[in-house]
């Protein structure tokens, strides 16, 4: 089917407003948990370490532990690209119309794009936090 360019180039245009707004929101939440996290890792074994050789290997083990659980936590993906690329590409045509397939559709009108699943998925873990 074909659509207006413009009214496309529109959603798209507020659709990567709303991207934006949400991945800088979701990053703040991200960064926030993983200094808590590491702030967490460390209080307990600074404190639970003496001096002994085997205490300080079993805090360091400790600490390990905790920080690779931290590396494990999905890190927002800022996606803008997608929405950019779709712009360019519609501003810089000559034509009135676009002939846009399902999946287009989907992607540029709906904000329906293959890694948008992924996306909210991460993003609801870091939400509110």
């Amino acid at each position: 089917m074909k659509y207006k360019i413009a009214l496309v180039l529109q959603k798209l245009q507020e659709n990567r407003a709303k991207h934006v707004l949400e991945y800088e929101a979701v990053l703040l939440g991200y960064t926030g948990q993983r200094a808590n996290g590491l702030k967490d890792a460390l209080d307990p074994t600074i404190y639970t370490a003496t001096h002994s050789a085997y205490d300080v290997e079993m805090a360091i083990k400790l600490l390990a532990i905790k920080v690779n659980k931290l590396n494990d936590m999905p890190t927002p993906k800022n996606m803008v690209n997608y929405y950019d690329w779709a712009i360019e590409r519609l501003t810089l045509s000559t034509d009135v119309d676009v002939e846009l397939s399902a999946d287009m559709f989907d992607a540029y009108v709906r904000d329906g794009w293959p890694w948008k699943e992924e996306f909210v998925h991460t993003c609801n873990g870091y939400k509110g936090r």
